[in-house]
């Protein structure tokens, strides 16, 4: 028998989604096998632990009840949404739960992207750039509140270019994406970013005439600044990222803050010379407003190496269609005659691709019951809590900027943490960060006098480690190859 014949562009779309599937299944599964590095960001600990406060609280907060220093402070939980989502996997599944959820979130957003490239490319040709794209992205593929927005900044930048390429206003549930990005992750003003683009790229390159098309525009984009709206925090959401753009001070000291550099991001060099020499040899030549946003996009990746991911997955969304048009032999084509295998792959596309969804998921559920994983031990610090516990410390406690997370999620209040784009700014931190050179006794003790805390846990390598064994009334009570505990023996009796 037989299989039923289809058009050609059909055949061609079917192939595509068969291979999209394997696509998710490969970057799934590479990203799968490095745990350490995924659940390897010190503040994925309190990432989880606000998003279980939420879930049983059913409420999102206001003000600060996780640090000592600054309790009742005003704070807002301003990725609300993908802590919650977080803090729900860890409670479904432990740590393989959060793994889990962070790799499949990871793999949607780079199939997006795939499929995508694929309605421009060859479909081989769109595979292999995705599976580039996902082993230069490794290094910011960690378990965070940034990777549930991926998918949703693919979707909508593809379909807003492409609107615009067809002269034809974007589609109102995009707005849907906007508002739930602006609930998941701090980076949602680049949608308007990306809109606004998109819009000028239509105006320039289409019908600057056609007024209701122009006036459809205009709507979408704002309603889609309302749409960024639709948070529990409304308009102080902008009010933190420009606090952002202005500079934190911790953000210099913070890898994924600081700029992009070649000797250290290796795997993004050489993304970025094959990404600069697919260019040129597609010989693309997109429009103004695409080459004004590839600039900027460049822009945000070498100032920020955190925003490696915006550069590398928008950017072949954006010439795809250019370099497609000036490279035909790269180009898509349609399938006038597959042949015997790919004939029976695409009359079999959907119950090939149940089967194939099937497994994955069933891939998915064996990892996490078979294989379960968990954070690294200089991470976890386990032994060291379980000595913490067993001492039952008076006082508070003074703990390194990456001990903060940690703390947090076993239940203790702590000195300080990642969340320094609101909380740990001025004298604060200026105290903190000089207390960590060579001559920062002075700024340690005015820490110390200031908040008087009962014990202090920081990194083997702290120097800080130094000042508080010098302090008097102050003992080394544990050390382990991770950390160093010292307590104050006059509040410990």
């Amino acid at each position: 028998m037989q299989p039923p014949a289809h058009s050609p562009d059909t055949a061609a779309q079917r192939l595509a989604v068969l291979v999209g599937l394997a696509v998710f299944a490969v970057v799934a599964a590479y990203y799968a096998m490095r745990p350490g590095l995924v659940l390897g960001d010190p503040d994925l600990w309190w990432h989880v632990r606000i998003g279980q406060d939420i879930i049983a609280n059913r409420a999102v907060p206001y003000v600060d009840q996780y640090s000592y220093t600054f309790e009742g402070k005003p704070w807002i939980a301003k990725e609300w949404l993908s802590q919650v989502l977080l803090g729900a996997a860890f409670n479904l599944g432990g740590w393989s739960g959060v793994l889990l959820a962070s790799v499949f979130a990871a793999a949607a957003a780079l199939t997006a992207f795939y499929l995508e490239l694929s309605r421009h490319f060859r479909i081989g040709l769109a595979a292999g750039i995705t599976l580039a794209v996902a082993a230069v992205l490794s290094p910011v593929i960690v378990a965070r509140p940034h990777l549930f927005s991926l998918v949703l900044m693919v979707v909508l930048a593809a379909r807003l270019f492409r609107a615009a390429a067809e002269a034809r206003a974007p589609a109102w549930w995009l707005l849907i994406l906007i508002a739930l990005w602006a609930n998941l992750h701090g980076s949602f003003t680049l949608a308007l970013v990306i809109g606004g683009f998109a819009f000028l790229d239509m105006a320039m390159t289409s019908r600057l005439g056609d007024r209701p098309l122009l006036f459809r525009w205009i709507a979408f984009m704002v309603l889609a600044l309302g749409a960024t709206l639709l948070t529990p925090y409304g308009i102080a959401l902008y009010t933190i990222n420009l606090d952002m753009i202005s500079g934190v001070q911790t953000m210099a000291f913070i890898t994924e803050w600081q700029p992009f550099s070649a000797k250290r991001d290796r795997y993004m060099e050489y993304g970025l010379l094959l990404a600069i020499a697919g260019l040129i040899a597609m010989r693309a030549r997109p429009s103004l407003m695409r080459i004004l946003f590839i600039v900027l996009t460049l822009h945000m990746f070498l100032t920020y190496v955190r925003f490696a991911y915006v550069f590398f997955l928008l950017v072949p969304i954006v010439v795809a269609g250019a370099a497609a048009a000036q490279t035909p032999l790269i180009a898509r084509r349609r399938m006038e005659s597959p042949d015997g295998l790919q004939s029976v792959l695409i009359a079999s596309c959907k119950p090939i691709a149940a089967c194939m969804a099937a497994l994955i998921l069933a891939g998915f559920l064996g990892i996490a019951a078979l294989h379960p994983f968990k954070p690294e031990k200089r991470r976890a610090i386990e032994d060291a809590l379980a000595f913490i516990r067993s001492q039952d410390f008076k006082g508070p406690v003074m703990n390194g900027y990456n001990l903060g997370g940690v703390l947090i999620f076993n239940g203790f209040k702590v000195f300080l943490d990642g969340r320094t784009e609101q909380l740990y700014r001025g004298a604060f931190m200026e105290d903190y960060l000089a207390a960590a050179g060579i001559n920062g006794g002075e700024a340690m003790g005015r820490m110390m006098d200031t908040y008087k805390p009962g014990w202090a846990i920081f990194t083997r390598r702290d120097l800080r480690n130094r000042f508080i064994a010098a302090t008097p009334g102050w003992s080394k009570a544990y050390e382990d190859d991770f950390v160093i505990i010292h307590v104050n023996s006059a509040l410990q009796h």
